[in-house]
């Protein structure tokens, strides 16, 4: 339970960590801020988990491990299908005004970038708080509370995307 308790400070710590960071200007620029966000929390959930969870043994089979690879690949596929449907077709250049990142160095990258983000934020967040929190403290928790203990870690977490530089630019998407 010791690891479990200082695994569920640490997240809840670096989450509220790199919002204080954000909202200090400690980070120096938002595009800093964004590369902490998308890859260095994911990244440092992933070992935080590693050096304090212990994550049961996965009794899954391999064929049904790969079997749900490929689902996974193909629901992402599916779910992102309409950002390739729409570059195709033209209705978007993904550009934002630098025209340098059209000719396809964009879409090179985002067929690397995007999956690695996707797969490292899944793979970093759900062994810290499924494998790590949740699991950690089911052991001596009822289930619901385990469960706010996981939930109350991811939103430590989740507060550097949604309150950039500290602030409340959209209430609404706060709120949500």
């Amino acid at each position: 339970m010791r690891r479990t308790a200082i695994l569920t400070v640490l997240l809840c710590a670096l989450g509220g960590g790199v919002t204080a960071a954000g909202a200090r200007g400690l980070l120096g620029s938002a595009e800093l801020q964004r590369r902490i966000v998308l890859w260095g929390i994911p990244a440092a959930a992933l070992v935080l988990a590693a050096a304090c969870g212990r994550e049961g043994r996965d009794r899954t089979r391999p064929a049904r491990r790969a079997a749900g690879l490929a689902a996974v690949a193909l629901a992402f596929a599916a779910d992102q299908s309409f950002l390739a449907a729409t570059y195709a077709t033209g209705s978007v250049t993904f550009t934002q005004g630098a025209q340098e990142l059209a000719g396809g160095r964009l879409a090179a990258a985002a067929l690397w970038a995007l999956p690695a983000c996707v797969l490292l934020g899944v793979v970093g967040w759900e062994r810290a708080l499924r494998g790590g929190v949740y699991a950690g403290w089911r052991r001596r928790l009822p289930a619901p509370a385990a469960a706010a203990l996981s939930a109350l870690a991811g939103t430590a977490l989740a507060l550097p995307a949604v309150l950039p530089e500290g602030q409340v630019r959209d209430p609404g998407f706060v709120a949500a």
